[in-house]
């Protein structure tokens, strides 16, 4: 028999892929029942706000495809984070609510807006610092530790298609290397 998650107090998640505890298995769940109408607006607010995500390291695509306009994440700590690549994928989100999120150890925000309703302003955040190859005038490298590049917000509508397909090989590709 499958085991019923419920959410009666704080949970802290992992990425463990094997841990009933998983962020993906848990947002799954979370998804399913609000499609199928067995929680209201307050709940999920109510069960957001008790994720406890302060280990998690990879969001990837953790809200693609979702239509959840009234979520709170302002309380989740995504200060260990590391990637949000297409994290809100076409989605619709409360946007407000992820404007004061530590990204400090995030490099890889990629195609993390794409499609989404997104529209505020980015500038409390403060990525991670990577290094990043140069190419000089004269032709040489030249390697430099720079802040990552934060996500693209818009864009036209043909830089959005390009960016779309680019996504979707990369995401297919990742997918099939972890089969």
């Amino acid at each position: 028999p499958e085991e019923k998650r419920t959410i009666t107090g704080a949970v802290k998640l992992t990425d463990n892929k094997v841990s009933k505890y998983n962020i993906f298995g848990f947002i799954n769940d979370f998804y399913d029942m609000v499609e199928e109408e067995h929680t209201n607006e307050m709940t999920h607010k109510g069960i957001l706000r008790r994720l406890d995500v302060s280990s998690i390291t990879n969001m990837a695509a953790l809200f693609a495809f979702t239509d959840l306009p009234n979520i709170d994440l302002s309380s989740w700590d995504t200060g260990r984070v590391k990637t949000m690549e297409g994290m809100f994928y076409k989605s619709t989100f409360n946007n407000d609510t992820i404007c004061s999120w530590d990204v400090s150890s995030c490099a890889d925000f990629k195609n993390m807006f794409l499609f989404s309703s997104f529209s505020q302003s980015l500038k409390k955040w403060t990525p991670k610092w990577i290094e990043k190859k140069f190419r000089n005038p004269d032709g040489t490298l030249e390697t430099k530790t720079v802040r990552a590049d934060l996500p693209i917000i818009g864009g036209t509508e043909d830089e959005t298609k390009t960016m779309n397909k680019k996504y979707r090989r990369d995401l297919f590709k990742t997918m099939s290397e972890e089969d």
